[in-house]
C-alpha cells in the first residue's frame, strides 16, 4: 500500500515504507531517479533556455520555471519534468493531485534554498511529509534539524511560567536563537541545545543534567548556581559568563573558552576541561577535584586563589 501522486491523471505510487517513488506497471518510464537522469533532463531544458511551468496543485495554480524545479537533484520533479516534457514545452498545465497548502513551502524552498519555520510551524509535520514524498532530501534534512520550538514559542512559555520553572526537558532546540532571554530556573535536562545562541541569557539556577549543549555561545550569560551533571558543553564559548557557585559533575567542558569568565566557588569535580582556555578567568575557591585540565591555557591574570585541585590533571597546561 502507499499514497499516490496523480500527474495529469496518471498515478505515481509512493511506497510508505521506503518513501521512494516507484512506477506502477503501466508506466515503466517512471523508473528510479538517478543523477544521470537529473543531469540529462536539466541539460535538455537548458538547451532551450528557461521554460515556464504552470503546476495545478489540487486546483491551485503555481507558476515557476524548470530551472527552479530542477534545482535539487534526485527529486520527484525530475521524473515529472521528464515525463511531461512535451506538455511543458507546449505551455500546458501539469496537474499534481496534492495539497497546495503543503506544496507551497516546498516550491519556496526550491526558489530560495531556505524554509521559514515560524511561518509554517503549525503544518511542519505535513510539510515534512510532502518534502519526503517529493524526495527533496536537503529540505528533509533541514526540517529534521530545526528546533522543536521557535523563539516566539519559547518566549510564550517563559511569559506563562510565573514563579515556576520553564521546562524544556527532552526537547530538540538545536541551533535555537535564545539570545538575551530571561530563562532563569529553566530545566534543560536531557535536551539537545547544541549550537544555540545563548549570549547574554539569564540562566541562574537552571539545570542541564544529561544535556547535549555542545558548541553554544554563552558569552556574557549569567549562569550562577546552575546544575549540570553528565552534561556535554564541549566547544562552548563562556567568555565573560558567570558560573559563580555552579555545580557540574562528570561534565564535558573540553575545548571551551572561559576567557574572563567567573567560576568563583563553583563545584566542578571530575569534569573534563582538556584543551580549554582560562585566560583572565576567576577560579577563586573553585573545587576541581579529579578534573582534567590537560593541554589547557591559563594567563598571568587567571585567578586560582584557594582553588581545590586534589587529583586534578594539569599535564601539558601552562598553569
Amino acid at each position: 500500500g502507499g499514497s499516490r501522486l496523480s500527474v495529469n491523471g496518471e498515478d505515481l505510487l509512493q511506497d510508505e515504507r521506503s518513501k521512494r517513488p516507484s512506477a506502477v506497471k503501466r508506466n515503466p518510464s517512471l523508473a528510479k531517479i538517478d543523477k544521470h537522469r537529473h543531469t540529462a533532463t536539466l541539460r535538455r531544458y537548458n538547451d532551450v533556455g528557461i521554460v515556464t511551468v504552470t503546476l495545478n496543485v489540487g486546483g491551485t495554480l503555481f507558476v515557476t520555471t524548470t530551472t527552479t524545479l530542477l534545482r535539487e537533484p534526485d527529486t520527484l520533479f525530475v521524473t515529472i519534468l521528464e515525463k511531461e516534457e512535451s506538455s511543458i514545452r507546449n505551455g500546458k498545465q501539469i496537474f499534481l493531485d496534492r495539497n497546495p497548502k503543503f506544496f507551497e513551502p516546498i516550491l519556496d524552498f526550491l526558489r530560495t534554498g531556505v524554509i521559514d519555520r515560524d511561518a509554517h510551524i503549525v503544518h511542519m509535520k505535513s510539510i515534512m511529509a510532502e518534502a519526503e514524498f517529493f524526495k527533496v532530501s536537503r529540505l528533509v534534512k533541514i526540517l529534521h534539524e530545526l528546533p522543536e520550538l521557535s523563539r516566539i514559542e519559547v518566549i510564550h512559555i517563559l511569559s506563562e511560567r510565573g514563579a515556576g520553572q520553564a521546562k524544556f526537558r527532552g526537547l530538540w532546540l538545536h541551533g535555537s536563537n535564545l539570545q538575551g532571554l530571561d530563562m532563569k530556573s529553566s530545566v534543560f535536562d536531557f535536551s539537545n541545545i547544541c549550537k544555540a545562541n545563548m549570549r547574554n541569557v539569564q540562566l541562574q539556577d537552571s539545570t542541564f543534567n544529561n544535556t547535549n549543549a555542545e558548541g553554544i555561545n554563552f558569552t556574557h550569560a549569567f549562569m550562577a548556581n546552575m546544575h549540570a551533571q553528565r552534561a556535554s558543553f564541549s566547544r562552548c564559548n563562556f567568555s565573560g559568563a558567570s558560573l559563580k557557585g555552579s555545580f557540574a559533575s562528570l561534565a564535558n567542558f573540553s575545548q571551551c573558552v572561559f576567557t574572563e569568565a567567573n567560576l568563583e566557588g563553583a563545584d566542578l569535580q571530575n569534569c573534563d576541561f582538556s584543551g580549554a582556555t582560562f585566560e583572565g578567568a576567576n577560579l577563586t575557591n573553585a573545587n576541581v577535584t579529579g578534573s582534567s585540565f590537560i593541554g589547557c591555557t591559563f594567563s598571568q591574570d587567571t585567578v586560582v586563589t584557594n582553588m581545590v585541585i586534589k587529583n586534578a590533571d594539569f599535564e601539558s597546561s601552562n598553569i
